[in-house]
């Protein structure tokens, strides 16, 4: 029997220190819940997405509510 321990990440405690609800906020930004989630571990980053790809709308918001912090990837 393994146990697996998952380290949140900063995005992720911050996410979940506003109060918000991953399944709400995933339906209110129109992806999946497992994107969103990936998004918060930084698996995902928006830097092999299309400009106006889901993950890069997605992290825009998130950097807009508080969550992500300093540049996104595709910024210079």
């Amino acid at each position: 029997m393994s146990v697996k321990i998952v380290v949140k990440t900063p995005a992720r405690k911050r996410f979940e220190n506003r109060g918000f609800g991953i399944k709400a906020y995933a339906t209110a930004y129109n992806v999946s819940h497992a994107t969103l989630s990936r998004v918060l571990d930084g698996t995902l980053d928006g830097s092999k997405s299309s400009k106006d790809g889901k993950v890069r709308v997605l992290m825009n918001q998130l950097k807009k509510d508080g969550v992500i912090r300093g540049k996104l990837s595709w910024e210079k």
